[in-house]
């Protein structure tokens, strides 16, 4: 007896293939047949009969880290068809850290993970971390954190690392990438990553080529960057390296509007001359942050308690606002639309207000009271804009759209699992892609592909990705006419709708639309060539 049929499913199998009526046979975690009209006994069958069935989502962005640790059932995504996730990006990976405290780099970086106790926070290994993954909803997969690396080397330091420096950056990226890292992220907009120059960016990449791993990188920004020209940063990376890059969350916004192909120009030589570039998007046109990217760089160096005596220093009081009211101006919403808290320690009873609205509250300046409220909890803080004017959102639907059509382009859910209030593509943003996919009349099948054996491929995923005979059978069983995404941004926690069964390693991780709560994932490393 076999252990489920998926019977009668209009089937997309990830290739780019137009859909066609299939049964699907899985036994012991794997599609063991796809034909019409399978028999034999089962000891469960899906009646998939005007559903469409495709291989389960994979979402190459998300800011897991310490989401799975404390809940392992990840039911935001599974109820948009994910089944498989990467997280550790943006340089805020929690490991490796064979020398640093992984409790001290949580407190630096909790207002995007939250936290955990800090006997919990006892790894230093990248293996040691990511093995306590396995058991999850979901399939997961890590990169290694520059921040980590950089912490290992030299703590949080605002420097050029030397040649000592370097060579443990490296010999910790080689062993993390041996213990099955999907490859190095680095966030050059955060720090201590963003601390490091394009040399020990290089260094660092030519060991994930050396492991045909891939660089996943947010590019360097900042109004301590008024001219840098990030992209040709990581097309010089590229270049020396020959390494397989992703760029994360990069689309267009209320500056470029109405100009998709500006993104691509720059990277078109590179495409052109065989260089392995892709990119991503979500189909949101506001993002989100944490306390700190509003702090200028001299306030961060040295680590958590560090931040704290600067923050609440009275001498370096007046310097600290001016700086605070910079970088708020360059990272809040250009069309001057609210931030909003997502997720505050100690003031639960914020979340969800604007910025404007806890400083009238409390009678004082935003810029004061984004520096109080960093020190009031513990720099775990999170926030986020909210969606422009309708006619602006249009336009950059229609963007949307353009790029996802463009060949080296997936979609990445950049999903901050936090807080009351979080960003909704947390709980919407591969359900809204279906519903855009639908509403622009893009094919489905071109659409699946991205998202399942493109993306697979990007990260080196041989097994999933496509519906075949050997392949794991990790499913998505949807209604293509309903589904759709429910999270809004006054109401950004609500499940998205019209996926009627998910299954991870041939276990059903949703069932007739509902959740069973089943943790049937692993801890996935990437196939080598």
């Amino acid at each position: 007896m076999r252990d489920l049929l998926i019977k009668s499913g209009m089937l997309i199998d990830g290739t780019g293939t137009p859909a066609w009526s299939a049964d699907i046979a899985i036994a012991n975690g794997i599609i063991v047949e796809i034909g019409s009209h399978i028999e034999g006994e089962f000891v469960k069958t899906i009646d998939a009969k005007s559903l469409f069935v495709t291989p389960g989502f994979i979402d190459p962005h998300t800011h897991s880290d310490l989401a799975f640790l404390r809940d392992r059932r990840h039911t935001h995504a599974v109820m948009q068809g994910i089944t498989t996730e990467v997280f550790g990006l943006c340089g805020m990976g929690l490991a490796p850290l064979p020398y640093g405290s992984p409790y001290e780099l949580m407190r630096f970086t909790s207002g995007i993970f939250g936290s955990i106790p800090e006997g919990d926070c006892d790894w230093t290994s990248f293996a040691d971390y990511f093995k306590r993954h396995d058991g999850c909803a979901i399939n997961v997969m890590c990169a290694a954190g520059h921040n980590a690396l950089r912490v290992s080397a030299a703590g949080y330091s605002d420097r050029k690392l030397n040649e000592q420096e370097l060579k443990t950056s490296k010999s910790a990226m080689h062993k993390a990438m041996e213990d099955g890292a999907v490859g190095f992220s680095t966030g050059l907009s955060y720090y201590p990553c963003g601390w490091s120059d394009t040399k020990e960016l290089i260094e660092l990449c030519s060991i994930v080529k050396a492991h045909d791993g891939v660089f996943l990188v947010h590019k360097r920004a900042g109004p301590e960057y008024p001219t840098y020209d990030d992209d040709a940063e990581v097309i010089e990376i590229v270049q020396h390296t020959g390494v397989r890059t992703h760029i994360l969350h990069y689309k267009t916004g209320l500056s470029n509007v109405g100009k998709p192909e500006s993104l691509i120009l720059p990277y078109q030589e590179a495409l052109d001359e065989g260089y392995d570039i892709s990119f991503e998007l979500y189909p949101y046109h506001t993002g989100c942050g944490y306390g700190p990217v509003l702090l200028p760089p001299w306030a961060q160096v040295g680590g958590f308690e560090k931040i704290i005596d600067v923050i609440t220093n009275e001498k370096s009081r007046p310097q600290l606002l001016r700086d605070v009211s910079r970088y708020y101006e360059f990272y809040r919403p250009q069309d001057g639309a609210p931030c909003v808290f997502t997720h505050l320690k100690n003031h639960a009873e914020y979340e969800g207000l604007s910025f404007e609205n806890v400083a009238h509250k409390r009678k004082q300046t935003v810029v004061e009271m984004i520096v109080d409220m960093l020190v009031e909890s513990e720099l775990e803080f999170g926030w986020r804009g909210t969606a422009p004017s309708t006619e602006v959102s249009k336009q950059l639907y229609h963007d949307i759209m353009w790029l996802i059509n463009h060949p080296c382009y997936t979609v990445g859910s950049d999903a901050i699992p936090l807080g009351s209030h979080p960003h909704p593509r947390m709980f919407g943003a591969f359900a809204k892609m279906l519903r855009l996919v639908r509403e622009f009349d893009y094919p489905l099948e071109k659409f699946v592909r991205k998202v399942t054996s493109f993306t697979a491929q990007r990260l080196g995923i041989a097994d999933r990705g496509t519906l075949a005979v050997g392949k794991c059978a990790d499913i998505a069983v949807f209604d293509f006419v309903n589904v759709k995404d429910e999270a809004t941004w006054d109401n950004p926690c609500k499940l998205a709708s019209g996926m009627k069964h998910v299954i991870v390693n041939g276990v059903a991780v949703v069932l007739d639309g509902k959740p069973t709560q089943a943790t049937a994932g692993n801890a996935l490393s990437p196939s080598r060539k």
